[in-house]
């Protein structure tokens, strides 16, 4: 079934997770009216139409937000990007070539970074989130997908069907139209990085976007589950998806296998905490710090939480965790617990960053929700 036949927004999906308590997130090309219907919105239109301008941008649906150096770069609905240059304070509107819903967003140092979203739209900046350039979309994934199937060849003694399966795949990617979500973005340095989605989209790029290749076939992903996050921990590579899924690569992003982790539910979030340590969160409160250098896991307990939908990283190995409520956690150093922090946005959170002036942002449902405590 196509994609676009399926569920709805992103944000919404994570939701449904939790309530449905199923292992499948999926996005769709649908926005949820005032009245609670499913209406569905033109599709191929959205890849050629700009953005639309909005009265007050801070206050929309945003799905994720990015340091730019000193200046915050926020993401989300209907290719809505805004940036601020005051930690928060204020928000102003930049223009984008989309309207297609932006996931998420990744800069790698003060100029340049990409964001990623519904439809296999990669978009680029080279100021800073100040323009943006569309460097991919579903329809081009879909036929770099193809080409690179029909062009490989399979080593003596693989299984023949295997080229067929991967041949089918990359058909169907071409049938279901432009519809390719992609979740997360992440760069190792200004040249090479990744982005990852629905089903198990996965594209690689050796040049900062100027050209994307397919890289599906490099990640032990057969049942094509969905991938969440993506973060890195020293020389190693992370991806998170759906179902227990945990990838790791030590090559440098050449190939992706399957590592073992302690929850088969779905993960949502993952943050690098120091050189070695990260944080692996995601349903039923489920959340992990993992030891790289020793392979170990530990638990992080916390009395009452909902779905971890995000986190980010915190001065003294620390992570700030928040779930589908609003609530906020932080996770400690040198014990497995987790504490709550008594301010909170108190409505659902899809991203937090701690800015340079030592406070919270959150993006969410409603928009920017700015949390003055220093952590």
């Amino acid at each position: 079934m196509p994609i676009s036949a399926q569920m709805c927004t992103w944000q919404t999906a994570h939701a449904m997770v939790v309530k449905k308590n199923v292992g499948r997130a999926v996005a769709c090309v649908g926005l949820l009216c005032g009245s609670g219907q499913l209406v569905a919105a033109p599709v191929a239109a959205e890849l050629e139409r700009p953005a639309i301008v909005v009265a007050h941008p801070e206050r929309a649906v945003l799905l994720d937000i990015a340091a730019a150096d000193k200046r915050l770069v926020s993401v989300g609905e209907r290719g809505l990007i805004i940036v601020s240059d005051d930690f928060g304070l204020t928000w102003r509107q930049v223009a984008t070539p989309v309207s297609v819903s932006l996931t998420a967003v990744h800069f790698v140092n003060a100029r340049s970074g990409w964001a990623v979203g519904h439809q296999g739209v990669i978009l680029h900046s080279a100021d800073g989130g100040e323009h943006w350039q569309l460097q991919l979309d579903g329809n081009k994934a879909a036929q770099l997908a193809l080409v690179a199937v029909q062009a490989q060849k399979l080593p003596p003694n693989s299984n023949p069907l295997e080229l067929e399966r991967q041949l089918n795949d990359a058909k169907r990617l071409v049938e279901d139209g432009v519809d390719k979500p992609f979740f997360d973005i992440h760069f190792q340095n200004d040249r090479t990085g990744w982005a990852i989605g629905a089903y198990g989209l996965c594209f690689h790029t050796i040049d900062a976007g100027e050209t994307w290749q397919p890289w599906m076939q490099h990640l032990a992903n057969p049942d094509g589950l969905h991938l969440y996050a993506m973060t890195g921990l020293s020389q190693t590579l992370y991806v998170a998806g759906e179902r227990g899924l945990l990838l790791s690569s030590s090559d440098g992003g050449i190939s992706f296998h399957a590592v073992h982790a302690p929850y088969q539910g779905s993960f949502f979030t993952l943050t690098r905490i120091s050189p070695h340590q990260l944080i692996l969160a995601g349903m039923d409160g489920h959340a992990y710090r993992f030891d790289d250098s020793g392979k170990s896991w530990h638990a992080l307990i916390n009395s009452d939480s909902g779905s971890w939908m995000a986190s980010t990283p915190l001065s003294g190995n620390r992570a700030l965790l928040a779930d589908q409520f609003g609530q906020l956690m932080v996770s400690q150093p040198q014990a497995n617990t987790l504490v709550r922090l008594d301010s909170t946005p108190g409505v659902p959170v899809a991203a937090v960053l701690q800015t340079g002036d030592g406070n919270v942002v959150a993006v969410g449902l409603r928009g920017i929700s700015r949390i003055p405590r220093r952590l």
